[in-house]
């Protein structure tokens, strides 16, 4: 059993900073309770693509973990993860999707995510996957 939340960095001792990227409301919604609730600190929400680039751009502190949908209007998540790769964005990514299908996977994985979470997300799940991700196999819940 980990004595150190999972939204705590073990070395440093602060918290992760995240990044949810989700035209829904209620998923962001979730999300942000479920990471709080493990410490993590939800830096920006974006409800599309391009609401996201423009708070990365303008965000004095980055996060380090992007937790972003695949399906979104305007710009889908592949999309926004190559216009984030072409700016060196070089934290962890998290893609959280109901589209979940090979080819889309496919593409995500060329582009070097850490993480895909099938919605509809859950505790359990969303921790499991994200102590993975941050290489904290101490933790278990």
């Amino acid at each position: 059993m980990a004595t150190i939340p999972l939204g705590i960095n073990p070395t440093t001792g602060t918290p992760y900073k995240v990044m949810i990227v989700d035209d829904s409301s209620t998923i962001r919604i979730t999300e942000r309770k479920i990471l709080l609730s493990e410490s993590f600190e939800v830096v920006l929400e974006a409800d599309g693509a391009m609401t996201a680039l423009k708070k990365l751009k303008e965000a004095t502190e980055k996060p380090d973990i992007l937790m972003i949908d695949f399906e979104m209007p305007q710009m889908n998540g592949i999309d926004l993860l190559k216009r984030l790769r072409a700016q060196n964005y070089e934290g962890k990514v998290v893609v959280v999707t109901s589209y979940a299908n090979k080819a889309t996977l496919m593409e995500f994985l060329k582009l070097k995510i850490d993480g895909y979470i099938a919605k509809p997300i859950d505790r359990q799940t969303l921790m499991n996957h994200l102590a993975k991700v941050l290489g904290r196999d101490d933790y278990s819940k």
